[in-house]
């Protein structure tokens, strides 16, 4: 019988390691002007510091995309917290609508770049009240999106029903 390499005691006992993600978000205020915030406080620090920016702990709850068959535009939800109203001020002070929002997944173990996963969203729309101010974002090719002018369209597969007998269309 052979020993158990350490290799193979290493790649089993990896699924129970825990690496949490750090939630970054760059939301811009104004031209060259940003609000940087971390979902919650995952290092309980306060605050992140990441690519040379610090990142302020903030309570943020964010709605996962919903699939739809019916041809809605997928937008994401995030909520700030706005119970001391400075989320609220931001809304107040700014013009947001169009400006553009970073999410970043970054692993808390290494806060490096080059294991970070970055997506662009554009604002849609924004509203607050009391309790959290809501932001509604949207992809940025989504403000460029053309509805095709044929009369049906298969979801699944972008399948042009209108041009079913033409040749080379599938």
């Amino acid at each position: 019988m052979q020993a158990t390499s350490a290799v193979l005691k290493a790649w089993k006992g990896a699924e129970s390691i825990s690496d949490p993600l750090v939630v970054l978000y760059d939301v811009e205020v104004a031209d060259a002007q940003f609000l940087r915030l971390v979902e919650g406080d995952p290092l309980g620090t306060g605050s992140v510091s990441y690519n040379g920016q610090t990142y302020l702990a903030a309570a943020i709850a964010r709605e996962e995309f919903a699939q739809s068959i019916e041809g809605e535009i997928p937008v994401l939800r995030v909520a700030l917290s706005n119970i001391d109203g400075v989320a609220g001020g931001y809304m107040e002070q700014n013009e947001l609508d169009g400006r553009k929002v970073t999410i970043t997944y970054v692993p808390a173990s290494s806060l490096s770049l080059a294991d970070a996963i970055v997506q662009e969203f554009r604002i849609q729309d924004q509203a607050y009240n009391r309790e959290k101010a809501i932001l509604t974002l949207g992809h940025e090719a989504m403000f460029r999106r053309r509805v095709p002018s044929v009369a049906f369209v298969r979801h699944k597969c972008q399948w042009l029903y209108e041009r079913r007998f033409q040749v080379g269309d599938g």
